[in-house]
């Protein structure tokens, strides 16, 4: 089983054009980063479930969030409005 095993590796390394060695490299690398969100994470949603502050934290940063973005919705919208609205006007004006 571990020959075969180490005969694919070698496989799909030299289908990728590298060494062995490289594509472990590579695998060791990319799984070190893909373990550190996972833990972090894991540490944001414990943190969340557990520390009282921390979760308060959160809640008004998302309200800040939420108030934000209304704000830049509804200053969108009256310059939207103020535009259209002047656009039709000029638009009658011509029709005249």
């Amino acid at each position: 089983m571990i020959p075969s095993l180490v005969a694919g590796f070698g496989a799909i390394a030299g289908a990728l054009g590298m060494t062995s060695g490289a594509l472990l490299s590579s695998i060791a690398r990319w799984g070190g980063i893909i373990a550190a969100i996972i833990a972090v994470g894991s540490a944001l949603v414990i943190a969340y479930n557990e520390v009282e502050w921390f979760r308060n934290g959160i809640h008004a940063a998302w309200a800040g969030i939420v108030s934000a973005t209304i704000a830049v919705g509804a200053a969108i919208k009256t310059r939207l409005a103020k535009r259209s609205t002047g656009q039709w006007v000029s638009l009658t004006i011509l029709k005249r």
